[in-house]
Formats: structure tokens, sequence, C-alpha cells
């Protein structure tokens, strides 16, 4: 599965979207025709529980949506960049304000939202920080994948709740420290370049 992913990804042939759907193809040959420990039975099941735990998700996202509609139409993202870039002129700083804008953000919008609202104001002023397009690409996607375990409107939370019968808020609390340990990873990823580009350079990116 993993060759299927990767593979198809990297060599161009499939979005992660599709690959995605590869992916579960493979699993029901293997489930079903090789293993044969699947039956019409789990199918049903499993299409029930995918059917509701979607539900929840489209919900999530359909009112993280409309808080976006209401934030775009304010400008609300935009005068926070705005205040939050005129602090500094430090490439250090402004970096680093960037990341505590997109993490803030990330709290009460849903990551499409973020990216279609803030990427085209973010991606010029990396530009003119020296930021390569791809570091400063991978900085602003790790950011807004945390973001996607923070309450409240953390996807990864509720899709975790329907899943375990946990409360979002019993999962939120266990999940601070590794979140912690992601904002420290999220800051190497920012301040040291080579270190983040080294494998994109390695694969010709």
């Amino acid at each position: 599965m993993p060759v299927f992913i990767l593979g198809s990804i990297l060599g161009g042939f499939a979005t992660p979207t599709e690959a995605a759907a590869v992916a579960v193809a493979y699993a029901l040959f293997v489930g079903g025709v090789i293993y044969r420990a699947l039956s019409w039975e789990d199918l049903y099941q499993i299409g029930v529980r995918t059917a509701r735990i979607t539900g929840v998700i489209f919900l999530i996202i359909a009112s993280a949506t409309i808080l976006g509609w209401w934030m775009t139409y304010n400008r609300v993202p935009q005068a926070i960049a705005e205040t939050l870039l005129a602090v500094s002129e430090n490439r250090y700083v402004v970096i680093g304000l960037i990341v505590a804008l997109l993490l803030m953000i990330g709290l009460v919008m849903d990551i499409n939202a973020t990216l279609i609202i803030l990427a085209p104001v973010l991606a010029p002023l990396m530009a003119k920080l020296g930021m390569e397009p791809v570091h400063a690409g991978i900085m602003i996607i790790l950011a807004l994948n945390i973001s996607l375990m923070t309450p409240p409107v953390g996807a990864c939370l509720f899709v975790l709740a329907s899943v375990t019968g946990e409360k979002v808020e019993a999962i939120a609390r266990e999940l601070w420290p590794f979140i912690l340990a992601e904002v420290i990873v999220l800051l190497g990823v920012a301040y040291f370049e080579k270190m983040t580009l080294f494998v994109p350079h390695l694969l010709g990116l």
C-alpha cells in the first residue's frame, strides 16, 4: 500500500486524493479476495460508519466555511496579517509572526479556506524575505495541518471522536504534548531552510 500511495504521487500518476482512492481499492482487493476476511456485511457496516463520519466532517467544514466567508468579507485575515507584519522588518521576527498568524487563524478556520485567503497575502511577503516557494509551502501546510488537531475547528479531533467514541474535550487534553512537539518541528522547518529543503532538492524540486 505505501508503494501504491507514494509511488503514484511521486510518479505523477495521481493526486493525493486519487492515491487514497487507489489505496482503498487495493485494501478491498487484499481483504476480500486474497485474505477473504471481508464479507458483504462487513462492507455494509464499513459504508454506514464511513457515511456517519463523513457527515460529521462535512458539517464541521460547512460551519467553518461560513465563518471563513464572514472573515473574508470583513478582511479579518488581511488586517491581522498587516498588523503583525508591521511590527518588525527583521526576517526571523517576521517568519515567527507568520507562523503565529497561521496557527491562530487555523484555530477558527477550515484549512482550505485559510489557504485560499492567506496564501495570496503571504506569498509575496515570503518572496521578499528570500524564502524559496517550496520552503514557504512546506511551512504553511505544516502549520495548517497542526490546526487540524486544535479546537474548536480541529477536523481531525471530530474524526477521532467519531471513531473512538471519546469526547472531543478528552482527546484535545491528551493531544497537547504532541501539538507542542509539532510546533517545535514547525519552528525548525521555518528557520532551518537547508534542513527543510534537503529531501525536496534530492527529488529535484
